[in-house]
């Protein structure tokens, strides 16, 4: 794969059995695509009524399917069938795309057809996937019976690294005793940051700390792949520290990543980005093993978190800035084109309405980031990335009183796609129910399946309670989002200087000390998993 490389040296040399090998065009234009390829132990062409047209049959299907952009791209994927057919109408829209049957008869004989493809349905109990498929040009002879060792390779597409449906969550389990008022008076939970390697016991399966966390090692990101949630939303990111493990495992669990900028480096402005922002691209960061290109979990990239907000004025025009240095760098270091780039806002009106008199939450904020004239000209770069805890109705049919949903307005409105970074509802509203949020986020879900161009994913607010927050009644509503509530403390790690990568006078009071604690399902739970399922 493209992006990928071998864990372990080789002696020797490598030997491959029942190969296929597709060459690529390379790209006239600037637009990414790939081809597709799936593979099966038999495949049958099953004639129909109509002339040339057949029911493909994949029998005993690959429960995996790969992906390549073409060159100059250099991204592959490799994912379960059941993550690729729901993008089949983004991928090639109202097209049948072309493709080439590839196997060997009874006999052995190797036959190759030409054809045009249409309505895939898939059955992922009896590891069947059916295709309506149309001969084209000059094939091997009529067809036969049956082909050995299938291969179907599809031909360019578009695509996307976001899952569809993107079913996510965000992400900050720290334990008791964090708090990001103190955070940098400590090692471990200097900046914040969850996705360092130290962090490990919380999201992984071993600590990476000098202490073991065994057997109480958390493993969030299981957790988290057993809810149904295939995306990940992250808020801190502090480029000294490796954070490879997480992608890695994020990566392993076909979990896709939203990784941040976060809100200090946003507002520094071009005597700091000048020399940070080459950091992003390494490997402890956001490129692959190589560094020459993102890594395989990544599906998106945010830049900081609500600077829209009154409490930081002037700081969301600084960060637009940062938007197209960071898209600028990329480009300079010739990373894939396919990672959009977003910023969190908050979901109320500011400024000046742009529809019908009406000012609708975040429409502001959107025309600044895609008008600016530095990052005007990537707009097919960018993403919207509003924060909301609206219900279904005034997303999707009618906020403001317009008689039209938020979604398909905005949309109409900037031609952009959106990715929800928070939804979600508290629990300690007078109005909350469990049926509020999985109403919300089985209604988006919905609205991207029909719609898959339109919206990226959604980010539930939030896995985890915050911990600083959160009360034993759901009196403070920051405290009360989760699907879950931090219980008593299972395990806590003395850190040491051995255990940290780099030293800052700036975590004055000692190396810190991580904790552990047991999760405890909230009655969101159950209403997240269910609209997931």
């Amino acid at each position: 794969m493209q992006n990928d490389t071998l864990d372990h040296s080789v002696a020797g040399s490598l030997a491959f059995t029942n190969v296929t090998v597709k060459v690529l065009n390379n790209l006239a234009d600037d637009k990414e695509v790939a081809a597709y390829t799936q593979y099966a132990d038999q495949a049958k062409l099953q004639p129909t009524a109509t002339p040339n047209q057949y029911k493909m049959v994949l029998s005993n299907v690959g429960p995996d399917m790969f992906w390549v952009d073409n060159a100059p791209g250099a991204y592959s994927d490799a994912r379960p069938l059941s993550y690729f057919l729901p993008q089949w109408s983004f991928v090639f829209g109202s097209n049948t795309p072309s493709a080439t049957l590839f196997g060997t008869t009874a006999t052995g004989e190797a036959k190759l057809y030409s054809v045009k493809l249409a309505d895939p349905v898939y059955d992922e109990e009896t590891e069947e996937l059916a295709y309506t498929a149309t001969l084209q040009g000059r094939n091997a002879g009529a067809p036969a019976a049956v082909l050995n060792e299938a291969v179907l390779s599809i031909a360019s597409g578009r695509f996307t690294r976001f899952p569809i449906p993107g079913k996510g969550t965000a992400y900050q389990a720290f334990g008791q005793g964090y708090n990001p008022s103190t955070a940098n008076t400590s090692y471990i939970y200097f900046g914040s940051d969850i996705a360092r390697k130290q962090a490990g016991s919380l999201w992984g399966t071993q600590s990476y700390l000098k202490q073991s966390c065994a057997p109480s090692c958390r493993n969030d990101l299981k957790t988290i792949k057993d809810m149904g949630i295939n995306l990940i939303r992250l808020y801190d990111w502090d480029t000294r520290n490796d954070h490879s493990q997480f992608l890695d495992y994020a990566n392993s669990l076909n979990i896709k990543v939203i990784v941040p900028l976060s809100n200090w480096i946003s507002t520094q402005g071009d005597a700091v980005w000048n020399t940070a922002l080459a950091a992003y691209f390494s490997n402890r960061n956001f490129g692959n093993k190589a560094g020459t290109d993102w890594h395989p979990a990544i599906a998106g990239v945010i830049i900081s978190n609500e600077l829209d907000s009154e409490g930081y004025p002037g700081n969301y025009s600084t960060a637009i800035g940062l938007v197209a240095r960071f898209i600028e760098e990329a480009d300079k270091r010739k990373f894939s084109k396919s990672v959009p780039v977003g910023m969190p806002v908050t979901f109320v009106p500011r400024g000046e309405p742009y529809l019908l008199g009406r000012n609708m939450p975040g429409w502001n904020q959107f025309n600044r980031l895609l008008t600016d004239p530095r990052t005007a000209k990537y707009k097919d770069r960018l993403m919207l990335a509003p924060q909301t805890y609206n219900d279904e109705t005034y997303l999707l049919k009618n906020a403001e009183s317009t008689g039209q949903g938020w979604i398909p307005a905005t949309y109409k409105q900037f031609g952009v796609p959106i990715l929800f970074t928070e939804i979600g509802y508290s629990r300690a509203k007078p109005d909350y129910t469990p049926s509020y949020v999985n109403r919300q986020l089985k209604g988006v879900l919905d609205y991207q399946k029909n719609n898959p161009g339109q919206i990226l994913g959604i980010a539930h607010f939030q896995f985890d309670d915050k911990v600083w927050k959160q009360t034993d009644h759901d009196t403070d509503t920051e405290g009360a989002f989760g699907t879950f509530h931090h219980g008593s403390i299972v395990k806590q790690i003395q850190t040491v200087q051995a255990d940290y990568d780099f030293y800052d006078n700036d975590a004055k009071t000692n190396y810190g000390v991580l904790t552990i604690d047991q999760l405890v399902k909230t009655n969101l739970y159950d209403a997240v998993v269910d609209a997931y399922k």
